[in-house]
């Protein structure tokens, strides 16, 4: 199934963040769940909470695609968390999910915050955060205006580690202060 999104602005005032995302009967390996600009379109999401913009709760199976085209490599779909919250953030054992040509804002001021945030899963669900692809996004600003600490945190524990997330092909920029440091990854 793939749901167009239609381009404009979502923010605070239209929306209610975070967009939770759980598991859902049905959706598997061979029926997935896409999300993705409708042709031609720009779509734009802002929240000024300290809430993640999209929360993956469990969720197995989802794809984030930015682009606009078929098969396109374009980045038409921006998430900007402007309250210091993470851009998308994964919990509970959130596997199989695609990020992909998305162009992703934050301005976090704490390195353990990130724009995308894989974070640890509690004993109810038994399984970390795994199998995930971030792939082919741009990762913070290129004018350099909106600053975060880091680009990708991810944390877990020994009972339920993160593994096996792919990270490849992104294009991580301008994390940090600008006199100061910050972390890609």
């Amino acid at each position: 199934v793939t749901f167009q999104v239609s381009g404009g602005t979502y923010d605070d005032t239209r929306e209610t963040f975070p967009l939770k995302i759980i598991a859902a009967p049905g959706v598997n390996a061979t029926n997935t769940v896409t999300f993705k600009p409708v042709p031609g379109a720009n779509v734009y999401l802002t929240t000024t909470s300290a809430n993640p913009i999209v929360e993956m709760n469990t969720a197995d199976y989802f794809t984030f695609d930015g682009s606009n085209v078929v098969n396109g490599t374009t980045r038409n779909f921006k998430m900007y968390s402007a309250g210091g919250g993470p851009a998308i953030k994964l919990i509970n054992g959130a596997t199989y999910n695609t990020f992909k040509n998305l162009y992703l804002l934050g301005n976090s001021a704490s390195s353990a915050g990130g724009i995308i945030n894989i974070a640890n899963s509690n004993s109810t669900y038994g399984i970390g955060n795994s199998y995930n692809v971030i792939a082919a996004n741009t990762i913070g600003d290129s004018a350099a205006l909106i600053r975060s600490y880091t680009a990708i945190y991810a944390y877990g524990d020994y009972s339920y580690p993160n593994t096996a997330n792919r990270i490849d092909g992104n294009y991580i920029i301008n994390m940090g202060t600008l006199n100061g440091y910050g972390y890609g990854i």
